[in-house]
């Protein structure tokens, strides 16, 4: 089976996914399913319905369209009760590991271009980077998203102290959010971001830069 890594851009893809209740337990018998896709921050509908892979695993297909984007992020909820939604975010890629080594020649060719794929398929060091989304989870139940919140952004640079993102982040819709981060919020090879709210459990990412 050929790879998906990293996911390939204006190409189909097959997400596997788990699905949790709040006490930890898998859904294994959903019910009504909600999906949200964003593509570099607008909402996309998502036209197919996820598979029930069984033990509480799915899989949905992200048509071409729907990964034509350079960040595409996804959440997918259940009508369960308890359910705690899904989410995460895609960097796509214009090539497949695959077709990268099959092109190549010899074996120093081989680590280049595995070098070249990893920078696009991740975040680049000193770079900017628009429309990088995160969720915000309500404080109330710590599953539903917090929607209309104020977000305060900060960043860790290689185990510095934090300090302000450079820009505001600001709401998508469903507790989903974006910021575009400045070339200074990523110029370190580890870089930790915060993001609190009044009403909202605190978000922490934290991102392995590629050189």
């Amino acid at each position: 089976m050929a790879s998906q890594f990293p996911p390939k851009k204006s190409t189909a893809y097959t997400l596997t996914f788990p699905l949790y209740k709040s006490d930890w337990t898998m859904i294994t018998s959903p019910g009504t399913w909600t999906k949200r896709l964003w593509g570099d921050g607008t909402l996309v509908t998502i036209a197919a319905t996820p598979t029930n892979l069984g033990y509480g695993y799915y899989s949905i297909v992200l048509s071409t369209g729907e990964m034509n984007y350079d960040t595409v992020s996804i959440l997918i909820n259940d009508s369960t009760s308890g359910c705690i939604p899904y989410s995460t975010t895609l960097k796509t890629s214009a090539y497949t590991l695959d077709e990268i080594v099959a092109s190549l020649a010899t074996e120093t060719e081989v680590a280049t271009a595995v070098d070249a794929v990893m920078t696009e398929s991740g975040i680049q060091k000193n770079t900017a980077l628009n429309n990088f989304s995160f969720f915000m989870y309500s404080s109330t139940d710590h599953v539903s998203g917090a929607t209309g919140k104020t977000i305060t952004a900060q960043r860790s640079i290689d185990g510095g102290a934090f300090a302000s993102c450079a820009n505001g982040a600001s709401e998508v819709a469903y507790g989903f959010y974006k910021i575009n981060l400045a070339a200074a919020d990523l110029n370190g090879d580890m870089v930790s971001l915060r993001f609190t709210a009044t009403g909202a459990d605190p978000t922490v990412i934290v991102i392995k830069t590629s050189s």
